[in-house]
C-alpha cells in the first residue's frame, strides 16, 4: 500500500466554501485529506445561515478559526442603516426596494435573494468577522516552501442557485486578490471557481414550485452574466473603441476592497477567476448523474483530482491551464470556462474471483496428477545414471 506521501503537493492551497453547498463540499474534501496532504492545504467556510455553520461537521474548521459567519445579527434595514449605504444599496436591491426584505433576519440566510448576500458580505468586510479569512490568507503565504516562492492557489466552491453563493462569489474572488496585493504585495495567486448550476437542484426536486424554480434560474443567469462581464472588463476588452457597443450602459461596480463601504468600479486587471469549472445537470451527450448527491460527489472528486493527484505537478493540470494564454487572447478571455467529465475505473471483481478459483483448482489437480509422473521420471533418471 502506498503511504500518505504518494500524492503530496507543495502548492499552498486554500479552499473556500460559500453557502450551504460550498461549505458542505469543502468540509468533506478537507476532512478526507490525510498526512502530508494537509501540510499545504487550508479550508474556509462562509455562509449567511447560522444554523448551517452550527452543524457539528464544521467543528474542526471552527476550532481552527477557519469559519466566517457572513450575516450580522441584524435585519436587512438595520444593517443598511449601520453601514450608512442606503443611497447606494437601493440601486442593487430588488425593484420594489427594501419592502418586507427590510425586516428579514439576516442570520437566517439569504433566502435565495442575491442582494441580501451582497449586503451581508459588505457588512462582513467592514467588521471583524472578516478577520478569520484574512488570517487564513496570511497563513497561506507562510506555507510556501522557503526555497521557491511559488504562487498560492485559492479555490472557491459554491452554487449559483441560492442567494449566498450567487450573490458573493465574485466579490470574494476579487477580495482575495486585492487583500493579497494590498497587505502582502502579492499578485501571484491563482483563483479557481467550481460552480454548481441551478438545474442540478431543480431536477433533484429541491424546488418543486414554479416560482422557486424561476427564482433560482434567475440567480444563475444573473451570476453568469456578471462573471462574463467582469472577466471581459478585467481583460480590458471593452476599452477598445471598436468594442464600445459591447460596454455596459453604466460602470460595473462591486464592494470588494478591504475596509471600504463603497463599491469600486471594475476596471482592467487580473480576472476574478483564472478558470471557472461549471457543473450542470445534463452532459454534452445528453446523459446525467440522476441526483444532486452524485453531483456533489463529482465536484469533490474533481477537486481531489485537480489539486491532490499525481497529475497536479509538472506537466499536469496546472501546467496545461497555464499554457492557455493564447487561447484566452483569441477568445476574448472567454475560454476561462470549463466543464468536468466523470468516469469510473471498474475492476471485474467477479471475473477475477472466478479466475483465481479455477486457477487454484487447476494447479491443485495438476500437481496431484503429476506426482506419479514425476516419481517415474525420477526413477528413470536414476537408472540411466547407474549405467
Amino acid at each position: 500500500m502506498p503511504d500518505d506521501n504518494t500524492y503530496s503537493m507543495t502548492t499552498p492551497t486554500l479552499m473556500i466554501g460559500l453557502g450551504g453547498l460550498g461549505c458542505t463540499i469543502v468540509q468533506s474534501v478537507y476532512a478526507g485529506l490525510i498526512g502530508s496532504q494537509r501540510t499545504y492545504t487550508r479550508a474556509h467556510v462562509m455562509d449567511t445561515d447560522v444554523a448551517e455553520l452550527k452543524d457539528p461537521r464544521y467543528e474542526e474548521l471552527y476550532n481552527s478559526g477557519w469559519l466566517t459567519q457572513l450575516s450580522p445579527a441584524l435585519t436587512v434595514q438595520e444593517c443598511v442603516q449601520r453601514l450608512g449605504v442606503k443611497d447606494t444599496a437601493t440601486q442593487w436591491f430588488p425593484p420594489m426596494g427594501f419592502g418586507s426584505l427590510g425586516h428579514k433576519q439576516m442570520a437566517k440566510g439569504a433566502a435565495q435573494v442575491r442582494a441580501v448576500s451582497r449586503l451581508a458580505l459588505l457588512d462582513t468586510i467592514n467588521s471583524d468577522r472578516i478577520d478569520a479569512l484574512n488570517r487564513n490568507l496570511d497563513g497561506l503565504l507562510e506555507k510556501r516552501p522557503s526555497d521557491f516562492k511559488v504562487a498560492v492557489r485559492v479555490l472557491i466552491v459554491n452554487s449559483i442557485a441560492g442567494g449566498t453563493g450567487s450573490g458573493s462569489f465574485l466579490q470574494i474572488a476579487l477580495y482575495v486578490r486585492e487583500y493579497l496585493r494590498v497587505h502582502h504585495g502579492r499578485s501571484n495567486v491563482s483563483v479557481r471557481g467550481f460552480i454548481v448550476m441551478p438545474e442540478v437542484f431543480i431536477r433533484n426536486g429541491d424546488y418543486p414550485a414554479a416560482d422557486l424554480q424561476a427564482n433560482v434560474k434567475a440567480n444563475g443567469y444573473a451570476a453568469l452574466k456578471e462573471i462574463d462581464a467582469i472577466v471581459r472588463l478585467r481583460a480590458g476588452l471593452l476599452l477598445d473603441p471598436g468594442r464600445s457597443h459591447l460596454a455596459p450602459l453604466y460602470p460595473v461596480a462591486l464592494e470588494y476592497v478591504p475596509g471600504r463601504k463603497t463599491a469600486d468600479e471594475v476596471t482592467a486587471g487580473a480576472p476574478p477567476f483564472d478558470v471557472v469549472t461549471l457543473f450542470d445537470f445534463t452532459g454534452s451527450d445528453g446523459s446525467n448523474l440522476a441526483n444532486k448527491f452524485n453531483y456533489i460527489a463529482q465536484v469533490e472528486d474533481a477537486m481531489r483530482f485537480h489539486l491532490f493527484s499525481p497529475l497536479e505537478g509538472r506537466g499536469g493540470i496546472d501546467s496545461q491551464e497555464d499554457n492557455l494564454a493564447n487561447t484566452h487572447l483569441a477568445s476574448g478571455d472567454r475560454s476561462r470556462y470549463a466543464g468536468c467529465g466523470t468516469s469510473n475505473l471498474e475492476y471485474p471483481f467477479d471475473d477475477l474471483v472466478d479466475y483465481a478459483a479455477l486457477r487454484w483448482a487447476t494447479d491443485g489437480i495438476s500437481a496431484a496428477w503429476m506426482e506419479l509422473d514425476e516419481l517415474v521420471n525420477e526413477e528413470v533418471w536414476r537408472v540411466e545414471q547407474a549405467r
